[in-house]
Parts: C-alpha cells; sequence; structure tokens
C-alpha cells in the first residue's frame, strides 16, 4: 500500500475536524483495501495512517549554536555564601564600599569567583563598584546597563579576564591603565608608544588614567608627548601631563616648582656641640590653619626628595630627619612612599601616630612588594593610640594596600589599650563607629587571626558585631571554596 501525499492529507483533515463533520475517504485513499463500510473501517484507517506517518523520513532541524558574548570560566561562589552577600552588600543595612565590601570583592578575585547571575540585579550597586574584582559576567553586567542608562549607546568595552597587547584597547578602562603600567616597567618607550597609538580615539577618563600610568618609569623621553598634551581638550588629562612634567628633574616646569617649594622651606640652624637644620614650612598668609595641609600637600606634589635635598643643598637622609614641622613631615613621608623609600619613612614615622593623612596622597602611586610591610608598621602604632582610627581611615588604608594586616600586626591591635577602649554603648543605643571599626576589623584581620577575632567580639552585643560575624563568615567560605 501507497498513501500519496493527497491521501494523507485527506485523511489527516478528516480525524482532525472530526469524521462526523467531514468524513473519511477510505475508499479512495486506500484503493480498496479497506471497505468504506466495514466494521471499524475508521478505526484500521486511522492505525494504517498512525504507522505510514512513523516511516516517513524527517529532515533533521537545523540547530543554530551562537557563539556567547564573553567567555567567563570563574566559579560561582559556594550557595552559603551567596545568601550572606546579599545580606551584607544589598539592601537597606548593606554596604558596598566599606572595608568589607572591599576585602569581599577581592578574595573573590584571588579565588576566581564570579556573582551568581541570579544575584546580579540585587547585588547592582557591589558589581559597579567592584566589577573589575568580579570578572567579565560583571564587566558585562555594568557594561549592559551603563550603554541602557546612556540611551542604548554602543559600549566601547569590551570583556576580558587576561589582557595582552593584541587586545589592550578592548579591555575594561582599569584593565588598561593596568597593562601600560606593566609594560612601562618592562619597556617604557614601548608602552608609551601603545599609549600615544591608543589616545586619539579613548574617552577622557580613559586618557587620564593612561596618562597617569605613564608615571612608571617616567623618563626625559616622556617629555614630548606629555607637552604635547597641553591641548587637549579634557581639563583631567590636561592636569595629569602637567603634574607629571613637573616631575621631570630637568624641565622647565619642574624648575619653576622646585623653586617655588624651596622659597616655602625655612631653614634654622640648632644645636652647640652637634650641628643640625631644622625645616619648617612658611605658609602663605592667606592659608588658614585647617587648609596648610592640603596647601602643602598641593605645593610640594611631584617634587621629589632627591630633587629638594640638592635645592637645599642637604642630603636627603639629612632633609627627612629635620623636618621640625608635622605638615612638612607628612608631605615628605607622602614622598617617600611614592619613592619607595621604606627606611625613611621609618624614621619620619618614629613617634608619630598622624602618618595617616598620606594615604589620600599615594593611593595612585605604583607601590611596591615592600609597600604593604612598610605601611602597616608606620601607620598602625597601637602603643601611641589612645582610641583606634576610625573605620573610614581602615577603609582608605585597605583600598591602598589592598591585602589584610600582617598577623603579627593584628595581634597587636587586640592587644592595645584603644581596643579595650572601644565604647560598646547599649542594647538600646549601640556605638555605630564602634560597629564600623568592628567589620573594618573582620576585613583587615588574616585567616589565622579570624577565630582569636570572633572570640574578642563576644564581648560586644549582637548589634555590634552581626555584620562582622558575618563578614567572617563570608571571608572563610570563600578561601575554602
Amino acid at each position: 500500500m501507497m498513501l500519496d501525499a493527497a491521501s494523507v492529507e485527506a485523511l489527516m483533515r478528516s480525524f482532525l475536524l472530526g469524521t462526523g463533520r467531514q468524513p473519511v475517504p477510505i475508499a479512495k485513499a486506500f484503493d480498496g483495501l479497506l471497505a468504506a463500510g466495514a466494521e471499524k473501517a475508521e478505526l484500521q484507517a486511522l492505525a494504517l495512517l498512525g504507522q505510514h506517518r512513523r516511516f516517513l523520513r524527517r529532515w533533521a532541524r537545523r540547530v543554530e549554536i551562537r557563539a556567547p558574548a564573553f567567555e567567563d570560566g570563574r566559579a560561582l561562589p559556594p550557595p552559603a555564601a551567596r545568601s550572606l552577600m546579599v545580606s551584607l552588600l544589598s539592601g537597606k543595612n548593606g554596604s558596598v564600599d566599606d572595608t568589607l565590601a572591599y576585602a569581599v570583592a577581592d578574595a573573590l578575585d584571588r579565588r576566581k569567583m564570579k556573582i551568581h547571575p541570579f544575584d546580579l540585579p540585587r547585588l547592582d550597586a557591589f558589581v559597579r563598584l567592584h566589577a573589575d574584582s568580579l570578572g567579565t559576567s560583571a564587566l558585562a553586567w555594568v557594561a549592559r546597563n551603563a550603554a541602557s542608562e546612556e540611551g542604548n549607546e554602543d559600549n566601547p568595552y569590551s570583556f576580558v579576564e587576561k589582557i595582552d597587547v593584541s587586545n589592550w584597547q578592548q579591555g575594561w578602562p582599569s584593565q588598561k591603565a593596568g597593562f601600560i603600567r606593566e609594560q612601562r616597567r618592562i619597556d617604557a618607550g614601548k608602552a608609551r608608544d601603545l599609549v600615544m597609538a591608543a589616545f586619539a580615539s579613548e574617552r577622557a577618563p580613559v586618557r587620564a588614567s593612561l596618562v597617569k600610568a605613564l608615571a612608571v618609569g617616567l623618563s626625559a623621553e616622556d617629555a614630548p608627548f606629555l607637552e604635547s598634551l597641553a591641548t587637549d581638550r579634557a581639563p583631567s588629562v590636561r592636569e595629569a601631563a602637567e603634574v607629571l612634567l613637573g616631575r621631570l628633574p630637568g624641565s622647565a616646569a619642574s624648575a619653576r616648582k622646585l623653586q617655588d617649594c624651596i622659597s616655602r622651606i625655612k631653614v634654622q640652624k640648632t644645636g652647640l656641640l652637634r650641628r643640625g637644620r631644622a625645616l619648617s614650612l612658611d605658609y602663605p598668609a592667606t592659608i588658614r590653619p585647617y587648609q596648610q595641609l592640603q596647601w602643602a600637600f598641593q605645593t610640594f606634589a611631584g617634587i621629589g626628595l632627591g630633587q629638594l635635598a640638592e635645592g637645599l643643598g642637604m642630603s636627603v637622609e639629612e632633609v627627612t630627619k629635620g623636618a621640625n614641622d608635622a605638615v612638612l613631615g607628612l608631605v615628605l613621608a607622602a614622598q617617600a612612599v611614592r619613592e619607595s623609600r621604606w627606611p625613611l619613612l621609618a624614621g619620619l614615622s618614629e613617634g608619630r601616630s598622624d602618618l595617616w593623612p598620606i594615604l589620600d596622597q599615594v593611593e595612585d602611586a605604583d607601590l611596591g612588594e615592600g609597600a604593604v610591610p612598610a605601611l602597616q608598621a608606620a601607620l598602625i602604632r597601637p602603643a601611641l593610640w589612645s582610641e583606634l582610627p576610625a573605620a573610614a581611615q581602615w577603609t582608605k588604608l585597605y583600598t591602598v594596600l589592598r591585602a589584610p594586616l600582617s598577623p603579627a600586626t593584628f595581634k597587636s591591635i587586640m592587644m592595645s589599650k584603644a581596643w579595650r577602649a572601644l565604647p560598646a554603648g547599649t542594647d538600646d543605643s549601640p556605638a555605630a563607629p564602634t560597629a564600623a571599626i568592628l567589620s573594618a576589623m573582620a576585613a583587615l584581620a588574616p585567616a589565622s587571626e579570624r577565630g582569636d577575632l570572633r572570640a574578642a567580639l563576644r564581648s560586644f552585643g549582637p548589634a555590634l558585631t552581626s555584620r562582622a560575624n558575618q563578614g567572617l563568615n563570608l571571608l572563610d567560605l570563600i578561601d575554602s571554596a
């Protein structure tokens, strides 16, 4: 028996519409094989039609496999960590810019983990601020939402986990600046050529960050390019170039700035048997006391310790030892950090516990491996504290170091009088500053000291320790995954 297409179509129509409305053309379709009036002829026809359909050759449906918009090979965090992240980093009681939030982002980056896709909407603020540490999925989320907010403009950045010479222009802004800094350490001239070739096509914020990246390995060969930026349309780019030009020894801008600085330093001879010189700042008459620190940082920005010492006719060691002005000491300490002169920083910090303002001046500096222990030793002086620094200062320290404290340093804080003097408040009115400090301590605690910190937190009320304890649990989950 061979059913043709017309017969199959007629049979299908009859059975689908109903044999009462559309009689089954049995005799015609089956060419007399079935008698139209036979008992159960319609059921036999339906059975034969079904068998016929079974042996039809069906064309395979073409499946189009599309490549993903981006690759993200990072692992998902443990399920228990997801709920803690949502609790700590979103909602009314969450925070995305305190020390703990930065520590969580760094822990995820260190373990090569990403935010679960279902959690991206709830953690939107956290992802936006820390996207650089959260992988390509986070970058894609931020870029997609940024494009829609700006009117569906095409986003100029791609999503690359590893950046190199072939794809560096397609990376995220911070990736580009970081890549140029790395290349400057290898070949400063080649890195400058990369920046010059890509400069015209970049947006103003990226251009400014690329100029700042040239601070690594800065030399006189960079002067022509930096001088050409005096006509850049973005003020941030012009200012960044001007700062770097001021750091180039021998340039006209550097000479003028150095002379201005020298004129603001008063030198007095001290001692009878062991002669020395004491240095202090001569502030302009229009500068109020509360403005002195900011004025000093701005005035001396970009002037190297060697330049300053040469202008004063002294050695660098004599300049740092003779700094008899607290503000001048802060200026010299900030420059010592920029130049990675850790012994000088140690000398300037001797007997002082007020060097924390230098963190604002070195947050964009290219700090080497010795920066973490040196800055911890210079800034964290529990024996000199009457009270612990505020939470905001701990956050600034972490954003500069991007590392927990050393076990010895953390223990010295926990054993200090300042720690024991933390106000606990009452159950009805807990001390909010204390809660913020405890949360910062949870972020800064090395893994080996988290157990001792948990024990110490038991002396405070739950209202003060809730975020700190949750943060410790979350960091443990991430580190052990």
